[in-house]
This record gives C-alpha cells, sequence and structure tokens, in this order.
C-alpha cells in the first residue's frame, strides 16, 4: 500500500505542473496578441508603399545622359585618318570609299552638348572628300573606246585603241583613258547561227578600219567592204543589210524560202451525184486544184468551184477507211483527206453508209509540213462507177488509189508539200 501512495502523490503534482504551464502560456498569447497584430499590419502596409512607389515614382528614360556643367564636344579626325599624322584620310570606320570619318568628342568624357542634331559622345561622322577615291570603273568596251568615249556621260574622247575609265572622288567624278586590246576595231557583235544566214565572207573580220556592225549580201556576192555576211541559199538581203529574209512573196518552208502553193476549200455536195455506185470527187476536201467533180448520170459531170482556204476555215483529219466499203464499184468519201468538214462516209451495201467522225487538227496552208498533195487522176480509172481515190486533195497518208478495172487498183505516190 506504501507504493500505491506514492503514486498517487505523484500523478497530483504532475497535473499541478501541466495546468500551471498551460495557464501560463494563455496569459502570454492574451498578452501579446496586441503586439502581433501590430507587426503585422506594419509589414503589410511596408508592402503596401513599396508597390505603389513602384507603379507611381517617375522613372528615367533610358538614353538621358546626365548634364555636366562645362562640357565641350568638337568633331575630331581620327589620328589613324588625319594626313597630317600620316594617317590614312580614307580610313573607313563604316564610311564610302569617297568619304572620310569624324568622331564627336566631349569633355569630360560621356558628357553632352545641346547640339540640335542630337550627337551624342563618340558618335561617327562620314564626310566627303576629294582625296578619297573609289576604284577605277572600266566602262563596256568596245563602246566606249577612242574617239566613242566621248558618247558617256562622264567620259571625253580617248585615243585610239584606249578605253574611258571612271571614279568617284569626294562628290565629283574624274576619268582616264587607258590602252585596251579589245578597243582594236572589230565587227560588233557576235555572228548569227540561223538557219537563214550563210558564212561570213572570207577576212571580213581580219584588218577592220573601224569598229562596224555585221551587214549581209546575197550568196557569193561579197564585196570589199569588211565585216559581211552571206545569206543562205533563196534568202536575200533586208533593205538595211541587217538580217536576211524571204523575198515578197514567200514563206519560210522547211528552213528555205518557197512560194506558197494555194490550197482549196472544196464543197461537200450531197445534191448533185448519180447515187452510191458514182464517183463522188466534191467531199469537203482541202484541195490544190480548184474544181472537184461527182457524175451524175449518162456520162454527166457535175463540176463545183473550190475556194481558197481562209482565216476562218476550219481543218480535220478523216481516215483512210478501206475496211467500211461496199467495194470498188461504190463511193468511198473516207480517203485519208484533210477536210473543211468533221466527217466521212464511205458507202456499204443495201443504202447504208458508213459514216467516220474526222478530229480537227492543226493546218497551216503556208507551211503545211507532214502532209501531202495527191494528184487528180483522170487517167487510170475503172469509169465514172468506179472508186476515185486520187482527187487533188491534200492528205495525211502519201499514197492514192483509183480502181481501174477487174478488180485492178492503180496506185499513185502523193508527194510531199
Amino acid at each position: 500500500m506504501h507504493w500505491l501512495t506514492r503514486f498517487n502523490n505523484k500523478r497530483g503534482q504532475y497535473i499541478l505542473e501541466y495546468s500551471t504551464l498551460i495557464l501560463l502560456v494563455i496569459a502570454t498569447t492574451i498578452i501579446m496578441y496586441p503586439y502581433a497584430v501590430r507587426s503585422w499590419n506594419a509589414y503589410i502596409k511596408g508592402y503596401e508603399d513599396a508597390v505603389d512607389d513602384s507603379l507611381n515614382d517617375p522613372l528615367k528614360r533610358a538614353g538621358d545622359t546626365p548634364r555636366i556643367a562645362n562640357c565641350e564636344c568638337e568633331w575630331v579626325t581620327p589620328p589613324s585618318c588625319d594626313i597630317e599624322a600620316e594617317g590614312d584620310p580614307c580610313c573607313g570606320r563604316g564610311c564610302p570609299p569617297t568619304e572620310t570619318s569624324k568622331i564627336y568628342i566631349c569633355h569630360p568624357i560621356g558628357c553632352s552638348d545641346d547640339n540640335p542634331e542630337g550627337w551624342r559622345d563618340g558618335s561617327i561622322q562620314c564626310v566627303a572628300n576629294n582625296e578619297c577615291c573609289s576604284d577605277w570603273d572600266r566602262q563596256e568596251v568596245p563602246s566606249f573606246c577612242g574617239a566613242d568615249a566621248a558618247d558617256h556621260p562622264d567620259c571625253g574622247a580617248c585615243p585610239e585603241g584606249e578605253v574611258c575609265e571612271t571614279r568617284h572622288c569626294g562628290p565629283g567624278i574624274e576619268y582616264q583613258c587607258v590602252p585596251d586590246p579589245n578597243c582594236d576595231a572589230k565587227c560588233i557583235g557576235s555572228y548569227p547561227l540561223g538557219f537563214e544566214y550563210g558564212p561570213a565572207c572570207p577576212d571580213d573580220t581580219q584588218d577592220v578600219p573601224v569598229n562596224m556592225a555585221w551587214t549581209f549580201v546575197g550568196a557569193d556576192e561579197c564585196s570589199l567592204t569588211k565585216c559581211e555576211g552571206q545569206c543562205a541559199e533563196t534568202f536575200i538581203p533586208a533593205p538595211d543589210g541587217s538580217t536576211c529574209e524571204c523575198p515578197e512573196g514567200q514563206a519560210v518552208v522547211n528552213e528555205r524560202c518557197e512560194t506558197p502553193s494555194t490550197l482549196y476549200v472544196c464543197p461537200y455536195d450531197t445534191t448533185h451525184h448519180g447515187g452510191a455506185w458514182a464517183t463522188w470527187g466534191c467531199l469537203g476536201q482541202i484541195s490544190s486544184i480548184n474544181t472537184c467533180k461527182n457524175y451524175t448520170h449518162h456520162d454527166q459531170w457535175f463540176t463545183a468551184e473550190c475556194t481558197p482556204v481562209s482565216d476562218s476555215t476550219n481543218y480535220y483529219e478523216c481516215p483512210y477507211d478501206t475496211t467500211h466499203s461496199g467495194g470498188a464499184w461504190a463511193t468511198w468519201g473516207c480517203l485519208g483527206q484533210i477536210s473543211s468538214v468533221n466527217f466521212c462516209r464511205n458507202y456499204t451495201h443495201h443504202n447504208k453508209w458508213h459514216t467516220v467522225t474526222c478530229p480537227p487538227i492543226s493546218f497551216d496552208p503556208n507551211a503545211p509540213s507532214g502532209t501531202f498533195s495527191c494528184p487528180y487522176d483522170l487517167k487510170h480509172s475503172g469509169g465514172a462507177w468506179a472508186t476515185w481515190g486520187c482527187l487533188g486533195q491534200v492528205s495525211s497518208i502519201h499514197v492514192c488509189r483509183n480502181y481501174t478495172h477487174h478488180n485492178q487498183w492503180y496506185t499513185t505516190s502523193c508527194p510531199a508539200l
């Protein structure tokens, strides 16, 4: 029981000590609370004042230089640019080659005066200087050689064999004449290489007395004049001799001058004919002859006039159709011709016709390359009731055929246009 009494006494002491400690903490908090609140409010007020100052206080603008009393400034030539100090007056410092540089120096260093241009200590200015010159610029030769140099706005006449050179010194321009091998008299320009030009006349580029432009003469018509060229065969010189051209009334065909053949447009005549078994020669074809004929009856022929082609003529290429036909005694309208109508017809049988569309083509009657001119063949034929394929038409194929007799065909070559 003794140990229990001692335990109870200690527990009471602990309760008393903890109670005393808690009372002291509470008393301290009550006493210090006003001071803590005041300290926090003071901190917040200081922070608020700092923010207000940062927003409202005037700031000094960048670049403002503090005014220093007795600031004296002047333009100074750097020693490296001062000719009196054995410097180079055209020393550059970012200036063009025709100008020298000066530096704005202020005392004390870094001060600024009230000059209206706003120059600052250390500013650099470029000033034209007659002692400063650009490199010599040689003018294009032979345009400005010899006396022709006076034609240049900045040059004067030079001796023969010399060319004009110019350079800028300060605000002005200087020129001089210097020898140049390109100034020797010659034929001006390159010799043309077109098919209309023949070779240059022999020795015409040697010992040229003065600069001369090329002129052209007919083939084998060279004279003693220098810088002459010959026109190619079939071409003639232009009136001023500067080029070669075709004679009047001729045009270039396969790189030669030729008189264009006159081509005609024949009508597509379905009115005057002797039926599907008779010859139809008016098929709307482009022809080298100015008439076409349809057989009508009893040895009668209807002849139609074919008119010259014009800018409004349309061109179509019809096929050579040997598949759809009624035999040698029936009408064949698809002969490979160049036509002014966009279809052609072969008679097959029992009043049946096979119609084919002819597609449009680009065709130049003055230069009809890739086409052929078939003859108008009246000699080799089996009569008005047999197929006539040689009607004088312009064709896309190089042969034409007439039926003669007994399953015989007469084939004719069509020369190229």
